[in-house]
């Protein structure tokens, strides 16, 4: 009778479980890129987790990937803060991150849908999907694409990749049906051929053969592109409507609508159709925002109007960037011919791979051409572009490459020898990558171009005033190069016995590739390119200089960070970024441990044979400082707001090294 009993109420609670409408729903998101100019692909993704949550999804039972070097990155004028629209509320505060930094990639990815614990043990939180055949699962895909491919911060993942992941879940029952919405370009690509049997129905942002598009790029946050459109369009209709009447089918034929510049297109098991929205997203009964028509027309057209092709967001941010700076005319249209180049030589290495793979073929022509609906050689394939990736043009650093995974497409197509091609990567690249970071200098706006011919760019510099101070029994000078915000240079603010110490005594210590911390741990940003490490301000010799510039300032530093040395070789550079200031009342790790960056003082030890300059693009100025001048700016305006003016960067060293030392107070 007991045994009975037990078996009954066993039975019960897995079926109370099983019916419970807010516990049966799985959740996987994911943005797959990093890098600032892919801001968008991790605000839709942060936003959308907020979106689940306030349904009622558990949040035990989402799993979110995502780099996280957007909140807390140096070029973000909103320390800690991540928007998805122009003026909307932050996306960033609360979410649950469960993998980050280099743990983002495909293979973890996989894992997570698989259910594989072992696979993903000592990455992040370790959590995968543990759906059975009596739960949903819903998952959000943000990223670059090409035919075949989806990008990830590094490395990719193939249809191949997929297509096997998704008939292993669909073997195991790790699902009742699936929901997959994918943000990328080409993403149509991705399900072609997916069986209705498996119960999977997917949406993609765009076609096979054509671009999605970034969004909100044009917006006056100083930010680059906020979303991408399919991806705002379907979190706008689920913030909207009452999602446990609307169905999928609905949403899906509205998003269609809504999205003016790529083709949504549907894949799969259509019957997931009929289901609502809730199934998928979250049943909780909440308040829907009241939206007017005109609100309603106004949203549309402002994501219409701002938005570019997907592949081109950074080189319209570079353009932007320049313009805003006052370049001229003719100086943008030189810098963008560069950028242009640079694709042409990418392209133009896979059209020499065609012609030296398979140099008789009639079809030759169309290898660059045309664009693949489907792929038969789907094997050859996932070869040819994992190693174009990893021996030639890695896809992480060059979103224009995954317009190219079409021709290589082609290529096996056509040859159905991947060895063959993989053969001429190895030739051409046998050192390495030789396309790496191309479109990390488009989202710095040309910045080194600047910094190599200011008055070129910029067509004025603010006024020069200057007075003298007394301290002690010494005089300085303060030369005051901008009142908003407050930016000033102290001419021979060290002596050459303190320069001297504070040299002698940088031999001393084992200097390091500078890092960037934030929320994914120490990761090395290559927008800045420096050695250097933290000093002891009693050790160094530098306490009687915080002293001086203490009782200049008026200001007690003794809450300040400790001197970070800084030490730029040839080529060594910093692109413009602001010093880590939040105006927010949230208290995160980052800020406790880190500090508010109320102002910089930059003290020069040594400077370089040529170029080294600090640049401040906003105030279309470059100070060229001499060794023991300081530099000092506010980072924050008199309402505590993060001042956008005091973008400022480390002008790329020409000709010898430059030593200096920053000191946040």
């Amino acid at each position: 009778m007991k045994f009975v009993w037990c078996l009954v109420l066993t039975t019960f609670l897995a079926v109370s479980s099983a019916d419970n409408p807010l516990e049966n729903i799985w959740a996987v998101l994911i943005a797959g890129s990093n890098g600032w100019y892919n801001y968008r692909h991790q605000s839709d993704v942060a936003h959308s987790y907020h979106l689940l949550l306030k349904h009622g999804v558990l949040p035990e039972k989402i799993i979110v990937l995502m780099y996280d070097d957007i909140a807390h990155n140096p070029q973000n004028p909103y320390m800690g803060k991540i928007f998805n629209k122009p003026n909307g509320s932050d996306v960033y505060a609360g979410v649950k991150i469960d993998y980050r930094g280099r743990d983002v990639n495909a293979e973890t990815f996989l894992n997570v849908l698989k259910g594989n614990a072992t696979g993903n043990n000592g990455k992040g939180t370790g959590r995968v999907l543990k759906s059975t055949r009596q739960e949903h699962v819903f998952v959000y895909y943000s990223d670059h694409g090409g035919t075949d491919v989806l990008g990830m911060p590094t490395g990719l993942m193939s249809k191949h990749d997929l297509d096997l992941t998704l008939s292993y879940m669909y073997e195991k029952d790790m699902y009742n049906k699936f929901l997959f919405y994918l943000e990328a370009c080409e993403s149509g690509s991705m399900f072609e051929g997916i069986p209705k049997i498996m119960r999977i129905y997917a949406i993609t942002a765009a076609r096979f053969n054509e671009s999605s598009y970034a969004t909100f790029c044009d917006n006056n946050m100083h930010l680059p592109c906020l979303g991408d459109e399919f991806s705002v369009n379907w979190m706008y209709d689920t913030e909207l409507n009452n999602i446990l009447q609307e169905t999928v089918g609905t949403q899906v034929d509205d998003v269609v609508k809504a999205t003016k510049l790529s083709h949504v297109c549907q894949f799969g098991d259509i019957s997931v159709r009929k289901d609502t929205v809730s199934e998928y997203q979250g049943k909780e009964t909440i308040q829907k925002p009241k939206i007017n028509e005109i609100e309603d027309t106004h949203f549309h057209l402002e994501v219409v109007q701002q938005a570019v092709n997907s592949r081109d967001a950074q080189l319209v941010m570079a353009e932007k960037a320049m313009r805003r700076l006052g370049a001229a005319p003719g100086v943008v249209s030189d810098q963008m011919a560069k950028y242009l180049f640079k694709r042409e030589v990418l392209t133009d290495f896979v059209r020499r791979a065609a012609h030296e793979v398979a140099p008789e073929s009639p079809l030759l022509k169309t290898v660059m051409t045309k664009i693949p609906q489907s792929i038969t050689q789907t094997s050859c394939h996932d070869k040819v572009i994992k190693a174009f990736d990893r021996l030639c043009v890695p896809f992480d650093r060059n979103p224009y490459a995954f317009k190219l995974s079409a021709a290589l497409a082609n290529l096996c197509e056509l040859t159905r020898d991947p060895q063959a091609i993989i053969d001429f990567f190895e030739k051409e690249c046998p050192n390495g990558p030789i396309f790496e970071n191309v479109t990390e200098k488009y989202w710095q706006g040309g910045y080194m171009e600047i910094c190599s011919d200011p008055k070129r760019f910029f067509s004025s510099e603010p006024g020069l005033s200057s007075y003298r101070i007394r301290v002690g029994l010494s005089y300085f000078n303060i030369e005051v190069r901008s009142q908003d915000p407050v930016l000033v240079r102290f001419p021979q603010f060290l002596s050459e016995k303190e320069i001297s110490r504070v040299l002698e005594f940088q031999k001393k210590q084992q200097l390091e590739s500078l890092k960037v911390y934030g929320q994914a741990g120490d990761f090395i940003m290559d927008y800045r390119i420096a050695d250097g490490n933290y000093l002891s301000t009693k050790e160094s010799g530098f306490l009687e200089v915080q002293n001086r510039l203490q009782e200049v300032l008026k200001v007690n530093l003794t809450t300040s960070e400790g001197l970070l040395l800084l030490k730029y070789g040839i080529g060594g550079h910093y692109a413009p970024h602001y010093d880590g200031f939040s105006d927010s009342p949230r208290k995160d790790e980052w800020l406790i441990k880190h500090g508010n960056r109320v102002a910089t003082t930059l003290f020069i030890l040594k400077t370089a044979d040529s170029g080294g300059g600090t640049i401040f693009p906003e105030l279309n100025l470059v100070v060229q400082p001499d060794p023991g001048d300081a530099i000092f700016w506010i980072n924050c305006d008199s309402n505590e707001i993060n001042e956008k003016k005091s973008l400022h960067g480390a002008c790329p060293i020409l000709g010898g090294t430059k030593i200096a030392t920053s000191m946040w107070i």
